[in-house]
């Protein structure tokens, strides 16, 4: 994408992260690195269910219940899903270095 600045985020690894940013103070600054961009890509968004502790997570990671509500929503209403088709390139990349599923 040609003059748009992309932010790619594994899912899980990305809370996890702003968690920590979250007890150590950098968490404002992280969180204004993710609003500088013009395309966020979540990648495996979804994969996880959001149970009870998921919830607590993202709650606990947003700060408020409100925020979370209005994020959750503008990526469900406002988001566009890209499906995949073909080989997959893990399994083709493991592949090369010796690892066969």
């Amino acid at each position: 994408m040609q003059g748009f600045k992309v932010g790619y985020f594994n899912n899980s690894k990305l809370f996890v992260k702003l968690k920590m940013d979250k007890a150590d103070g950098s968490y404002l600054r992280e969180l204004a690195k993710i609003e500088r961009q013009d395309v966020i890509i979540l990648n495996d968004f979804g994969l996880q269910t959001l149970d009870s502790h998921n919830r607590i997570t993202f709650l606990e990671i947003i700060g408020e219940k409100t925020i979370a509500d209005a994020i959750l929503d503008r990526l469900i209403h406002q988001s566009h899903r890209i499906s995949l088709h073909g080989k997959s390139m893990k399994k083709k990349k493991k592949h090369k270095q010796g690892i066969i599923f």
